[in-house]
C-alpha cells in the first residue's frame, strides 16, 4: 500500500502514522494494489463551508450553508466576472 502526496508516492504499512498540516491544500490519497485490506483511520475536521479538490477525478467540491456541490475541474467560466457590469 502507498500514500500519494503532492510530492510523490510513499509506502505505508501496518502501524504507520501520517500527519499533514491542515489548511495548506495538500492532497492525499491512499492506494492498496494488493489483495489484503487497507484500513485507514482518518481524523480531521468537518467544516460547514469548505472547498476541496480531488485531483484524480479533477473535481471540486464546494460546501456552504448545508449545500454540497461538485463541479468538474475543466468546467471553469473563462469570461465570468463578479463585477456587476464588467468593462464599464
Amino acid at each position: 500500500a502507498f500514500l500519494r502526496l503532492q510530492d510523490g508516492e510513499h509506502p505505508v504499512k501496518k502501524g504507520d502514522v501520517v500527519a499533514k498540516p491542515a489548511g495548506k491544500g495538500i492532497s492525499t490519497a491512499f492506494h492498496n494494489p494488493g489483495p489484503g485490506a487497507l484500513i485507514v483511520l482518518d481524523i480531521g475536521t468537518v467544516e460547514e463551508a469548505d472547498t476541496v479538490y480531488y485531483p484524480d477525478e479533477d473535481v471540486y467540491l464546494f460546501k456552504s450553508g448545508g449545500d454540497r456541490r461538485a463541479f468538474p475541474g475543466g468546467g471553469q467560466l473563462a469570461d465570468w466576472s463578479s463585477e456587476p457590469q464588467p468593462g464599464q
